[in-house]
C-alpha cells in the first residue's frame, strides 16, 4: 500500500506542477487575447466612423449630381428652345418680301432669342430696322452665324 500512495502522490504532484504552468500559459494566452479583442474593438469603432464620413460624403456627392443634371437639363432645355426660335426666324427671314406677317412672326422670335444670345444688342438693332425691308439677309447672317 506504501507503494502505491508514494507513486500515486508522485503521479498527482507532477500532474498538479503541469496543470499550474498550463494555467500559467492559459492565463498570458487570454491576456494576449484581451488585447487582440481590445485592438480590434478600437479597429471596428475607427472603420464605423469612416463609413459613417464616406456615407456623409457619397449623400452630398449625389446632391451635388442631381443639382448639377437639373442645372443641365434646364440649360438644354433653354438651348433646344432657342435654337428653335433661331430656325424658325432664318425660315421666316428666308422668305422675306413676301408679306407683312412674316415680319411679326421675325420679332417675336427674334424678342424670345434675344436674352438668350451674346449679341443680342446687334440683333435687336436689325429687327428694330425691319420693316418690310429686303435688307433681311444681314439678320439672316447673324442669326445663321448664331445658329
Amino acid at each position: 500500500y506504501a507503494c502505491w500512495c508514494a507513486t500515486t502522490t508522485q503521479r498527482k504532484t507532477d500532474q498538479i506542477s503541469e496543470h499550474k504552468a498550463s494555467i500559467a500559459s492559459l492565463s498570458n494566452e487570454i491576456l494576449e487575447l484581451k488585447a487582440v479583442i481590445a485592438t480590434r474593438e478600437n479597429d471596428i469603432a475607427k472603420l464605423d466612423a469612416d463609413i459613417a464620413d464616406n456615407d456623409e460624403s457619397m449623400k452630398q456627392a449625389t446632391t451635388l449630381r442631381e443639382n448639377e443634371n437639373k442645372a443641365f437639363m434646364a440649360e438644354t432645355a433653354e438651348m433646344q428652345s432657342a435654337i428653335g426660335s433661331l430656325e424658325k426666324a432664318i425660315k421666316v427671314l428666308s422668305g422675306a418680301g413676301t408679306g407683312g406677317a412674316a415680319l411679326v412672326e421675325v420679332a417675336a422670335a427674334v424678342e424670345r432669342v434675344a436674352p438668350k444670345t451674346k449679341s443680342s444688342g446687334a440683333l435687336l438693332q436689325q429687327v428694330a430696322k425691319l420693316r418690310y425691308s429686303p435688307q433681311s439677309a444681314s439678320v439672316q447672317g447673324i442669326l445663321k452665324d448664331m445658329y
